[in-house]
């Protein structure tokens, strides 16, 4: 049986899937209390993952809602997670000095990372051109394979990272058993990345100001403290990676599947008490489609972003869509009609995670519309609700019947338009 489950964390994203044996983690983070995604990565380590690993952990982007529960669950001095791979976008060497400092700010040991996947910008197979590219950058490090990185040193800066740890993965797969696509598209404009190139100058000053010529030895002298204050301040002033404007731009999208035949049965669970794993599921629904798409925070309503990533869907995912996990928490600014047609009427599913007093309007009413219009299932995953599903061979009968339930629940279907709630009835 393998089974994925979106953690009711509020305003943010903390997904999990155990495959066989094996374990994956897409982003971990809540822009409510630390200590209440917390509490959920505690969930996750005594119901959901007993193992101490995490084999795939990928980050979609540098955002607080995704990623401010990584301390905990890799962090310290004792992390609760060894990780096997760490997947993360790559937009240009200046992008590993933000790893080198998110690493440091959560206190997350290198040596505690087995290996780094960085997937670099996608790029149609069938374009050679890269000045007529929708990119809006055109140099072979953004997209060739030999890797600007060697012997550990990122621009004149030695990060101190082991090479060998380091590759770059446009797809990955668990055995023969099943397939990750990952897709990464570059921000807008040449103005996000030189705010790299400013931290990558302000480190250079600190060290000049300190003495050293070395990363390693500047952090010796700096702290933890002054390093996540660095990183930071940085994020703010990033425009891929800020919440500024409400720009989400780029993200690194993920979507897997099995690659044998197999049914999908989704469980909805509104949550009534702090021990709400005591109380049984509700079967939702059962879909013969399998993939999931995790979309992070990727902006989609440019028609020339839509095209690249329509491209890189038509070429993964085809047919075989199962779960869609909606852009930036079912923002409109982010959201594409095109994105419908790859839904099936009545066979496919849309998640939002948010949290319940956002500000922000997520998920809003008109993109719950569109999904209605169509015959797609909404799903909400907030601090009321949980959202669950399993993937089982179709053959295995035995399997099936362990997951039925005779118990109904009312799903919630409403949008933050107008506030208006619809509810249904499975």
């Amino acid at each position: 049986m393998n089974r994925f489950i979106n953690y009711p964390v509020g305003q943010g994203f903390f997904y999990a899937g155990k495959i066989r044996d094996y374990n994956i983690v897409y982003d971990c983070g809540t822009k409510n209390n630390v200590a209440f995604i917390n509490r959920f990565i505690e969930i996750y380590k005594k119901e959901f993952n007993c193992s101490g690993k995490i084999d795939m952990l990928i980050i979609s982007h540098f955002h607080k809602d995704h990623i401010s529960g990584l301390k905990e669950l890799i962090g310290g001095e004792k992390p609760n997670f060894k990780v096997g791979k760490l997947v993360i976008p790559y937009y240009n060497p200046d992008y590993l000095l933000l790893l080198k400092l998110l690493l440091i700010s959560f206190e997350i040991n290198e040596n505690n990372i087995e290996e780094i996947y960085l997937v670099p910008v996608y790029r149609d197979e069938n374009d050679t051109n890269d000045s007529e590219s929708n990119f809006p950058f055109s140099e072979n490090e953004m997209y060739d394979y030999n890797f600007p990185y060697e012997n550990g040193v990122m621009s004149g800066i030695n990060l101190n990272l082991p090479e060998s740890k380091i590759s770059k993965k446009y797809k990955d797969y668990v055995q023969d058993y099943w397939l990750f696509n990952f897709f990464n598209l570059s921000g807008k404009n040449e103005k996000e990345f030189n705010s790299l190139k400013e931290l990558k100058e302000n480190i250079d000053d600190l060290m000049k100001s300190h003495g050293v010529n070395e990363l390693k030895d500047l952090l010796s002298l700096i702290g933890v403290s002054e390093v996540r204050g660095i990183f930071n301040k940085h994020l703010k002033h990033i425009s891929i990676l800020s919440n500024n404007g409400f720009e989400n731009n780029s993200s690194l999208c993920v979507y897997h599947r099995p690659l044998f035949l197999s049914k999908l049965k989704i469980y909805c669970l509104p949550i009534l008490s702090p021990n709400y794993y005591e109380y049984p599921f509700t079967c939702c629904m059962t879909m013969k489609s399998t993939g999931t798409l995790l979309s992070g925070d990727i902006d989609l309503k440019d028609t020339c972003r839509f095209d690249c990533f329509k491209k890189w869907l038509e070429n993964n995912v085809a047919d075989n869509l199962a779960i869609l996990y909606l852009p930036h928490h079912g923002a409109i600014a982010n959201w594409n009609n095109g994105l419908l047609s790859y839904l099936k009427s009545g066979e496919s599913a849309a998640v939002a995670s948010y949290g319940i007093a956002n500000t922000y309007k997520h998920p809003d009413g008109e993109v719950i519309s569109k999904l209605s219009e169509q015959d797609i299932k909404f799903f909400h995953c907030n601090e009321l609700n949980k959202f669950e599903y399993f993937i089982i061979d179709a053959y295995n009968k035995k399997s099936i019947t362990l997951m039925k339930s005779n118990n109904t629940n009312e799903v919630l279907e409403y949008g933050r338009k107008d506030n208006s709630r619809k509810i249904t009835t499975d």
